[in-house]
């Protein structure tokens, strides 16, 4: 009876033992920066800091869920991660202030310049039928130095619009999507 109850014990420590022992990860904070960290290039040239506009696909319906900013070399990147249907459109360019569409309040956004995202193709959570973001407004990361926050404004008229605050006076960016999970990615020139 007691040389089973050592063996029990003996066995319970090394199952035990087996399971520590390990480092401890921390989970990511945001799973768009996790869905995105791997990408360590563009998604586009920077060649210049000029508006970009691409259309949305017929009948988009897609709600901000995310917003995860990454360093990288020689770039710093926002990523709106978009729960819903079909594939997002954008505008994306510099303004002189940040002026909240529907309402024309003006958004305090500390930098030197204001980069404006509209990402075409939204939809209120109640039509997308997902969760909308409600993280930190504004989202920021002292990993990307670029970048001084990013603003969550509102959806209007089938199109969400957020502001990016940087440091450096309209730095060349580039935009594009990313699929599995469905992603508007844009990265700025550091």
């Amino acid at each position: 009876m007691r040389y089973r109850m050592v063996l029990t014990l003996a066995a319970t420590a090394a199952l035990l033992a087996g399971c520590g022992g390990g480092s401890n990860t921390d989970a990511p904070k945001s799973t768009t920066a996790a869905a995105a960290a791997g990408a360590a290039t563009p998604v586009a040239p920077l060649k210049d800091a000029q508006s970009k506009e691409t259309k949305p696909a017929n009948g988009a319906a897609l709600t901000v869920t995310d917003i995860g900013i990454e360093h990288h070399e020689g770039f710093d990147r926002v990523v709106f991660a978009l729960g819903g249907d079909g594939t997002p459109g954008w505008r994306i360019g510099y303004a002189d202030k940040a002026v909240q569409d529907g309402s024309g309040k003006t958004v305090d956004v500390p930098g030197k310049s204001v980069l404006e995202v509209r990402i075409l193709g939204s939809a209120n959570p109640p039509d997308s039928k997902v969760a909308a973001y409600t993280g930190p407004n504004p989202t920021s990361d002292a990993s990307a130095p670029g970048i001084t926050g990013v603003y969550e404004s509102a959806v209007f008229e089938g199109t969400t619009q957020l502001f990016i605050g940087l440091n450096g006076a309209k730095p060349n960016f580039s935009a594009g999507p990313q699929s599995n999970p469905s992603r508007l990615v844009v990265d700025i020139a550091a």
